[in-house]
C-alpha cells in the first residue's frame, strides 16, 4: 500500500526509528513467507524422492556417522534433512515449510546486513544514503525475486537456501572482525563460510 510505504519512509528518514525498522523487517519476512506458502502443498518429487524419501541415513538422528558420510560434500544439508525427519517424519509439507522459514530468515539477515553496509558508506558529496531504505529495498527484492523460487519450493534445493544463510552470517562475522579486529569474529566467519559449503 502506498500509504503504508509513505508512512514507513517518513519514520525511517526522521531519525531512523529502529523499532519501526525491525518491525518492518519482520513484516517483510512474513510477506516472503506468504509468497511461498503455497509450496507446502507440493508433494515430494524428482530428486526429493532420492534425497528424502529413499534416504535411509536421515531416519536416525543419532547416527551422525551415516548422516555425515552419505553425501560427503553436503553433510550439513543431510543433517538438516535428518532434523526435519526427526521432528516431522516423512512429511513433504513440513520439509517445504522449513525451506520457507529459512528463506524468511535470509530476508531478515539480508535486511540487517544491507542496513549495516549502507551505514558504512559515507559519501563525501551528494545526498547521503538512507540505510533503512536501502535495506528495505534489498530485502523486499530478495524476498520475492523469481530466481529464489526453485531454491525455496524444491526440497532438494535446500542447499542454496542454507548456503545463503551461512554466507550472510559469514559476511556479518567478517564485517565485525574488520571493525573490531577480534580474531573470534574472523574464525566465526570462516566457520560460517565452511558451513555454507556443506
Amino acid at each position: 500500500k502506498l500509504g503504508h510505504w509513505d508512512a514507513l519512509q517518513g519514520r525511517l528518514t526522521l531519525g531512523g526509528d529502529v523499532a519501526a525498522v525491525v518491525a518492518e523487517a519482520r513484516r517483510g519476512a512474513v510477506r516472503a513467507r506468504g509468497v511461498y506458502v503455497a509450496a507446502v502443498r507440493i508433494p515430494f518429487f524428482y530428486d526429493d524422492n532420492r534425497i528424502v524419501v529413499e534416504n535411509q541415513t536421515i531416519r536416525d538422528l543419532t547416527d551422525l556417522r551415516a548422516i555425515w558420510l552419505l553425501e560427503a560434500t553436503r553433510p550439513i544439508l543431510n543433517l538438516s534433512y535428518a532434523i526435519d525427519y526427526a521432528l516431522f517424519g516423512p512429511s513433504a509439507p513440513a520439509f517445504h515449510a522449513v525451506n520457507v522459514v529459512l528463506h524468511a530468515l535470509n530476508v531478515v539477515l539480508l535486511f540487517l546486513l544491507a542496513w549495516r553496509l549502507a551505514e558504512d558508506e559515507r559519501p563525501s558529496d551528494g545526498p547521503a544514503l538512507r540505510p533503512q531504505g536501502v535495506a528495505l529495498s534489498a530485502a523486499v527484492l530478495f524476498a520475492v525475486h523469481p530466481m529464489m523460487t526453485e531454491s525455496v519450493t524444491y526440497i532438494a534445493s535446500r542447499s542454496e537456501v542454507l548456503c545463503a544463510t551461512f554466507f550472510l552470517l559469514a559476511f556479518f562475522c567478517v564485517r565485525r572482525w574488520m571493525f573490531t579486529g577480534a580474531r573470534v569474529w574472523w574464525l566465526a566467519g570462516i566457520g560460517c563460510w565452511g558451513a555454507g559449503l556443506g
